[in-house]
């Protein structure tokens, strides 16, 4: 974890290693989602059929492949509904 003046030194200095940080809003958001989780971990138990489609490779504030994730979760719903009816 570097220190808030390797941070500041790295912004600022072209010679010294420049850190990737997140934006603000990122982890404002990730901070609802991590209270949310365990609200909804106990919302999943209780679900007579839970979604969770492969979403992990975009960012909460992506909006530009929309249409992937849109895609994502399509395709999950289908999968889930067609093992469904089988059983």
């Amino acid at each position: 974890m570097p220190s808030p003046w390797a941070l500041l030194a790295g912004r600022y200095l072209p010679f010294r290693r420049r850190y990737r940080v997140p934006g603000f809003l990122t982890v404002m958001l990730k901070a609802a989602e991590i209270g949310t989780m365990r609200t909804a971990r106990e919302a999943g138990l209780r679900a007579d059929l839970l979604l969770r489609p492969d979403v992990n490779r975009f960012s909460l504030t992506d909006v530009k492949p929309f249409e992937a994730i849109v895609a994502a979760g399509y395709e999950s719903a289908r999968s889930a509904l067609a093992a469904l009816q089988k059983n």
